[in-house]
């Protein structure tokens, strides 16, 4: 018997368009105090769009590609407004307007030495819209460490921008110690309350991307939260949460993916990546279906179905063209990644609660 398998989550990330990038951008420079290095560019191994609506088996791995994706992207566009927002902001000019791509005026109001979340930074700003009514943007920034942590709402930064979700917000959090014995950069995104709808039922609503940097090596763990997760009918939804750990090889764009899929309810992750490994999962949502084949074994039950048990590792090999291998022998030049034991994932439950808010 032949299975088709449904897989819904990747159509609706149109709502992210990359047409739409329609930033705020100026090339005049000038001296600035503005830090505008704050993310790490990730190379297509591990970051990229995939349009397939239908997909099956071990592709079900190239949505991790998506939303890691997206999560990034959030970077491109504060760093395309900070470009506009420094061709404004001569030496000693603290407090200023423009007019946006979006015709609104942007004001910005910067300020030295400012409390938050406990510590004390070099500068903190301020970007808002209608005369500081409409918040867009509150960055902190220290200049000599060169650490940073940004709080925007896309849409109102540019209001061209996540039009389907107005009200999702995002945090970014940089940190660059070339002294640091674990990374020389950190990197973080949170994104919270996108907008499921009629429309875009399928999409996550909250992300969370860690990217750790030493060497060339990026240790990736990464979080979708997906309330109506579809895997084989398009009538029930299961609240899901993607989970991955990857190591990726920059020089060479290739990365190792660990792949979960957990209910978004879990809150102990012990054994996340047995309990919820992807063969595992579509084991017990079939058996649910197909409940005439429970006496099988776990292999006879895919063989009744059709469906190549091989197919459906956790563990993929990705280079910039996409899947480069599944199996469970390890491609020599991905020796290097694959010990990912030190990498813990998010907690499913923590990433169904994220939010995000301005200060």
């Amino acid at each position: 018997m032949k299975l088709k398998l449904l897989f819904l989550l990747t159509i609706s990330f149109s709502i992210f368009s990359c047409d739409k990038l329609l930033l705020e951008t100026n090339p005049e420079t000038s001296d600035k105090i503005i830090q505008t290095e704050f993310y790490i560019d990730l190379p297509s191994s591990i970051s990229h769009i995939d349009n397939n609506k239908n997909i099956s088996g071990n592709e079900i791995s190239l949505y991790t590609r998506n939303f890691i994706f997206y999560a990034d992207d959030m970077s491109r566009i504060v760093e395309k407004s900070y470009n506009r927002i420094s061709s404004f902001q001569k030496t000693g000019l603290m407090d200023f307007s423009y007019t946006g791509v979006d015709e609104k005026t942007k004001h910005v109001a910067i300020v030295k030495n400012y409390s938050f979340e406990n510590k004390i930074w070099d500068y903190f700003m301020e970007v808002s819209n209608n005369n500081y009514s409409d918040i867009a943007l509150q960055s902190y920034w220290n200049i000599n460490n060169n650490e940073q942590i940004i709080i925007f709402k896309p849409n109102t930064l540019n209001n061209n921008e996540l039009i389907e979700s107005p009200n999702a917000m995002v945090r970014i959090e940089y940190n660059y110690s070339i002294n640091s014995t674990e990374y020389e950069k950190t990197y973080f995104v949170g994104i919270s309350n996108l907008n499921i709808s009629e429309n875009f039922q399928y999409i996550p609503d909250n992300i969370n991307l860690f990217v750790g940097e030493k060497l060339g090596i990026y240790d990736i763990i990464a979080s979708s939260n997906n309330p109506n997760a579809n895997l084989f009918n398009q009538n029930t939804f299961v609240q899901r949460n993607w989970t991955i750990a990857a190591k990726v090889d920059n020089n060479q764009n290739i990365a190792f993916v660990n792949i979960a899929i957990p209910i978004n309810s879990l809150t102990d992750i012990t054994d996340i990546w047995e309990n919820y490994s992807v063969k595992n999962v579509f084991y017990d949502e079939l058996l649910n279906i197909y409940t005439e084949y429970s006496a099988l074994s776990q292999e006879d039950f895919f063989n009744e179905l059709d469906i190549d048990i091989n197919s459906l590792n956790s563990q993929i090999y990705f280079n910039s063209e996409g899947i480069y291998y599944t199996g469970t022998n390890i491609p020599n030049e991905y020796s290097h990644l694959v010990n990912i034991s030190e990498l813990e994932p998010f907690t499913p439950f923590e990433i169904k609660n994220y939010t995000v808010e301005f200060e």
